[in-house]
C-alpha cells in the first residue's frame, strides 16, 4: 500500500493466529487479483471477474472470501451456480452475510415472471432483467418502484434482491445512497 499502514496488531497472539492475521494483511498475488475482481464488480463487469477468479477458486476451494466473490461474480449470468457456491460456506463463515446477498439475487433472478407478465408483474421482470445485465442503476429504481406499490412483491424475493443490490454495490455506492431512502419508505410503510 505504497508506506500506508494497512493494518496494526495490539498484543501478543497465539503463532496459528498471528500466521492468519499475516496472511490476510500481507499483499499477495491473489489478494491483488481479488482486488480487482472487486473494482470490477462495481463496474458492472462480473464476467471479467469471474474469469480472473475461477483459477484461483479451483485452487483453494475452501477460502471463504474467494468463494463469496466468485459467487458474486456469477450471480448474474449463472444464479444457480453462484447459490451453489453461496450454499457451499459454512453457516460460521465471516462471509455468509455477503453469500446471504447472493442468495436473495439468485433466488429472484431463478424466478424470473414470464415474457407475457402485465402490470407490476411485467415492471419486476423488466427490473430483474435490468439485473442480469448488471444495469444496476435500472434494476434499483425498477425495484424500487415496485416496492413502492407492493412491499412485499413476489413473496418478499423484491425486497430482499433490491437490498442486496445495495450490499452487492456497497451502502455507499452512488446508486445505493440514490434509491435506499424511496427503498426504505416502501418497505417500511
Amino acid at each position: 500500500s505504497r508506506g500506508a499502514v494497512i493494518a496494526e496488531l495490539g498484543g501478543a497472539l497465539p503463532e496459528p493466529q498471528l500466521r492468519a492475521w499475516i496472511e490476510q494483511h500481507l499483499p499477495t498475488p491473489k489478494r491483488g487479483t481479488m482486488a480487482r475482481a472487486r473494482e470490477l464488480l462495481q463496474a458492472g463487469k462480473s464476467a471479467e471477474a469471474a474469469a480472473l477468479l475461477r483459477p484461483i477458486h479451483t485452487a483453494e476451494p475452501a477460502d471463504g472470501e474467494l468463494t463469496v466473490l466468485l459467487a458474486r461474480a456469477t450471480v448474474f449470468s449463472s444464479p444457480a451456480e453462484a447459490q451453489g457456491l453461496a450454499d457451499s460456506l459454512p453457516p460460521a463463515s465471516q462471509w455468509i452475510d455477503q453469500a446471504g446477498a447472493v442468495q436473495a439475487i439468485a433466488n429472484a433472478l431463478l424466478h424470473l415472471p414470464g415474457a407475457n407478465a402485465t402490470g407490476l408483474e411485467r415492471d419486476y421482470r423488466q427490473a430483474l432483467l435490468a439485473l442480469q445485465r448488471e444495469d444496476f442503476h435500472a434494476a434499483a429504481e425498477g425495484l424500487v418502484e415496485v416496492l413502492l406499490v407492493k412491499p412485499s412483491f413476489d413473496a418478499d424475493r423484491a425486497r430482499h434482491a433490491c437490498r442486496a443490490l445495495f450490499q452487492h454495490l456497497g451502502f455507499r455506492h452512488p446508486i445505493s445512497e440514490e434509491f435506499q431512502r424511496r427503498y426504505s419508505m416502501a418497505v417500511n410503510s
